[in-house]
């Protein structure tokens, strides 16, 4: 859920979630089993790309957090 405060319009709203989950579709199932939560931030407009080049560079930093090898012993 993305709140009107954070972003205006419903449509940039609804192109941000569907930006995040896709995003979180193709890394899945290299990321550990954690809960997420993402938050927006107050924006004018959304940049797809800067937006998928963020997401990426926080999955890398959840899988670093949780190397294979803690997992598995788990």
């Amino acid at each position: 859920v993305i709140g009107k405060k954070k972003i205006r319009r419903s449509v940039d709203r609804n192109l941000m979630k569907r930006i995040v989950r896709e995003s979180f579709r193709r890394i899945r199932q290299q990321l550990p089993p954690v809960d997420l939560v993402v938050i927006a931030r107050p924006a004018r407009r959304i940049d797809r790309q800067q937006l998928a080049r963020d997401l990426d560079r926080q999955w890398r930093r959840i899988q670093r957090a949780y190397p294979v090898e803690a997992r598995r012993s788990a």
